[in-house]
């Protein structure tokens, strides 16, 4: 698994693209682009942040160090600049009370010792509520910074991503397996879920079923499941995108997913899946039972 910084995940993004470059779109790590959606999830969730936080307080800190190095050759010039300058006397710039002790400088005074005393506690009650202050604003600042700081890297990532998706799915695909196609077009489909585009989320995932429909399906037991969990997905994605949404067109396409859900589940049966594969028919049958009670509601 790559590293846990969005700086890093950008890095291994553009490495995805530029193997794909060089070798014609033919080679993809899909477990790595795999990786890369489920951080872009995570970060629109809102949810197990503390690698994007580590990145922004990397970054913080790596500003801070950087601020220290200019301060320290800031100060080194300077030196340099005094001594070429023969310095400059401190010694002169010395505070005196004329006229009420003018010794206190110079630990004499009595009057100029306490006009002193008084001063500094006065100064330092006012500086300790000033210093207050730019606490709170500092540490409003901040968190103001980081927000805008985990936004902006999520759209930095979510870009490089798909860009990936986007060259991996829009040109040729040299000779990549049917099931990593098929992979390509589901994590395709939960970026965009993620970013709720769900009309777009469900036709990526239409796009897998058909990818996979060239598997051998009905008679091969592991293409079969492939098959099945695809068409789940997209079935359970039209129900949600019909929730709540009473129109023609919602309407349609969960008859169009309660059609192909029917046609999945008497494969399913004719192939003797449902024995050997009970769990598989028996969840095809409960997401028919969903797709018809969602489309019964969107008919009311």
């Amino acid at each position: 698994m790559v590293s846990a910084k969005i700086g890093r995940f950008q890095q291994s993004a553009r490495a995805l693209v530029k193997v794909m470059d060089l070798t014609g779109g033919a080679k993809l790590h899909v477990a790595t682009l795999s990786t890369l959606v489920e951080r872009c999830k995570e970060a629109r969730s809102g949810k197990d942040l503390d690698w994007l936080r580590k990145e922004a307080d990397a970054e913080a800190a790596e500003a801070k160090d950087e601020q220290k190095k200019l301060a320290v050759l800031g100060g080194i010039a300077d030196l340099a600049l005094n001594a070429a300058d023969g310095g400059d006397d401190d010694d002169d710039d010395v505070e005196v009370w004329e006229g009420v002790g003018g010794a206190a400088a110079t630990g004499g005074g009595d009057a100029g010792d306490f006009a002193d005393d008084f001063l500094d506690a006065f100064a330092s009650d006012s500086d300790d509520d000033d210093a207050k202050d730019a606490e709170e604003a500092k540490a409003k600042e901040s968190e103001s910074v980081q927000a805008e700081v985990l936004s902006r890297e999520t759209v930095r990532l979510e870009a490089a991503v798909d860009d990936v998706l986007r060259r991996a799915l829009g040109g040729s695909n040299g000779e990549r397996a049917v099931k990593d196609t098929a992979d390509l077009w589901s994590l395709s489909a939960d970026l965009k879920e993620a970013r709720g585009e769900f009309l777009a989320a469900n036709e990526a995932r239409l796009k897998r079923v058909r990818a996979l429909e060239t598997s051998g399906w009905r008679k091969d037991a592991a293409a079969f499941a492939e098959y099945a969990a695809a068409s789940l997905d997209m079935c359970r994605g039209w129900v949600r995108a019909a929730s709540g949404a009473a129109t023609a067109d919602a309407r349609r396409q969960l008859a169009q997913a309660r059609m192909h859900m029917n046609g999945v589940c008497k494969a399913s049966a004719a192939g003797a899946f449902d024995e050997s594969m009970s769990e598989v028919h028996e969840e095809l049958m409960a997401c028919m039972d969903e797709v018809t009670k969602a489309e019964e509601a969107a008919a009311r």
